[in-house]
């Protein structure tokens, strides 16, 4: 039988190739414990804890991947990890005051109990409220929406409520700004929920000794408002230097004004619109969106889009900085120890971790850099890939330590081969380089980063090719002795 003579294949083909050959993978990159709709697309979030079970609300399209949220979905947890999601809520009305979406809001127990939802709608943007008695049968108020307007000509946008409870009535924040004057977070007062009152601006971007950056922005949103032991905290979401952040302010609360004294960023890298829960506990639990930095046409065919990030326990710092720690009940994702080492010597150059071929791993080490120039960790290296130093055309993602610049670095550079999926580098202040001690989950496409026991960054990453599995130790510029080695391996339990 004559031999076929093989057909060249097109630019188009190889680019359909390509193109299927990565949604094939990033289906295999769903993550697998972090909190996830079932399908399509999830952004801006907020949590309340209620009759003894956590519930996470969500912007959520059951309709398209990557569009805005024209409903809000509704996952409930006992426990932090096991999430059981429920029939979505607040789905907008076509040609009512909502059609363009219910956005993001916040849940509160009205003073008999009952949960009350407050989300705005856009186009015009207007503050909306819907009730319930069980949390799961919702009905929107008849009078909506209960803020029709801005409250001044010079406020460029006003949105997502943020509730709480004083004891001379109710209290709403707005995320807004003044054009002219730059971002700002708007106060109203209610006695029942329903009638709200412009009081003045609770926070006013202004220069100060917290390093955000945030200086210029002409808008705040998500904002999220609460008692810390020692003061207050300010959370806002925004886009400094054409990233969305979401920064933090602590201070004190006179007057019904908030004066920060700190702040900074709460977590670098895919991190955005993060909201925060009091528990049973008397706990405040931050939880964060991670969105996804895949191309949209691929999100699109995939049919999966944003994530949640594991949740952290809040606390003030001696320093007043906002101190960002896992919650214990994370450790029950572990199902076994993949490797366990007391000390490990690295060079100039790597040392693979043997037995550890996965992408749902949860690793903690520490060490001290000394004289290494960089020290860390290469996570979904293959095989072929030659030391960071070196150029290579294998998959590898870094991270390490810079011990000059004291700062933490997810460089994802070489981190897939696919020509249009994300390759930037991720950077967060590590402070004190002297002695690091990392904790670092591993979800499929999430890492997420703790250092020194407070959240750092969080990146996403799709490597293309199948033997992108491989993780090690490694150094450049001195040898470094990493302690305390451990690696589990995790997942859900029924």
């Amino acid at each position: 039988m004559p031999r076929k003579t093989p057909i060249p294949r097109t630019g188009r083909q190889n680019a359909a190739g390509r193109r299927g050959e990565s949604v094939k993978r990033l289906l295999e990159y769903r993550p697998a414990y972090h909190l996830q709709p079932p399908a399509h697309h999830a952004n801006d979030l907020s949590g309340i804890f209620w009759r003894g079970k956590y519930h996470v609300f969500y912007g959520y399209d059951p309709t398209f991947p990557v569009m805005g949220p024209k409903a809000w979905g509704h996952a409930v947890s006992r426990d932090l990890i096991h999430w059981r999601h429920l029939p979505p809520m607040l789905r907008s009305d076509p040609g009512g005051y909502d059609k363009d979406g219910a956005w993001t809001g916040c849940v509160v127990p009205d003073d008999a109990g009952r949960p009350k939802a407050f989300y705005t709608s856009i186009h015009p943007q207007a503050q909306c409220l819907a009730e319930s008695e069980d949390m799961l049968t919702w009905r929107k108020f008849s009078g909506n929406p209960v803020i029709r307007r801005r409250p001044g000509p010079d406020v460029t946008t006003f949105r997502d409520p943020c509730v709480w409870r004083e004891a001379d009535g109710w209290y709403m924040a707005l995320g807004g700004g003044f054009a002219g004057r730059g971002g700002a977070v708007l106060l109203y007062r209610s006695r029942d929920l329903k009638k709200w009152r412009y009081l003045h601006p609770l926070f006013t971007a202004a220069p100060g000794p917290y390093p955000t950056g945030d200086q210029g922005i002409d808008m705040y949103e998500c904002p999220d408002f609460f008692p810390l032991a020692g003061g207050h905290a300010l959370l806002v979401s925004t886009r400094v230097n054409g990233t969305g952040r979401t920064l933090y302010f602590t201070g004190q609360y006179r007057n019904h004004r908030f004066v920060p004294q700190a702040g900074g960023v709460v977590c670098e890298g895919a991190y955005y619109a993060a909201k925060t829960m009091l528990d049973g506990r008397g706990r405040r639990i931050l939880i964060g969106w991670i969105p996804d930095d895949a191309p949209l046409d691929i999100l699109k065919i995939a049919g999966w889009s944003g994530a949640y990030s594991l949740p952290v326990e809040l606390s003030l710092r001696a320093d007043g900085h906002l101190n960002l720690a896992p919650v214990p009940e994370l450790t029950g994702l572990r199902q076994h120890v993949i490797q366990r080492t007391a000390e490990t010597r690295v060079g100039d150059g790597m040392r693979i971790i043997r037995r550890v071929d996965g992408a749902s791993f949860e690793l903690e080490c520490e060490w001290r850099p000394r004289s290494a120039d960089e020290s860390g960790l290469l996570l979904f290296r293959t095989p072929d890939a030659a030391p960071p130093a070196v150029a290579h055309a294998g998959e590898v993602t870094r991270l390490y330590v810079d011990r000059a610049a004291r700062r933490l670095v997810l460089d994802r550079r070489q981190s897939t081969l696919f020509g249009t999926f994300p390759k930037s580098v991720i950077t967060a202040p590590l402070g004190d380089a002297g002695h690091v001690a990392l904790r670092v989950f591993v979800d499929h496409s999430i890492i997420e980063v703790f250092v020194n026991g407070r959240l750092a960054l969080i990146g996403r990453v799709y490597p293309l090719r199948p033997a992108s599995r491989q993780l090690a130790l490694y150094a450049r510029g001195g040898a470094v002795d990493f302690t305390g080695l451990c690696v589990h391996c995790l997942g859900l339990r029924d």
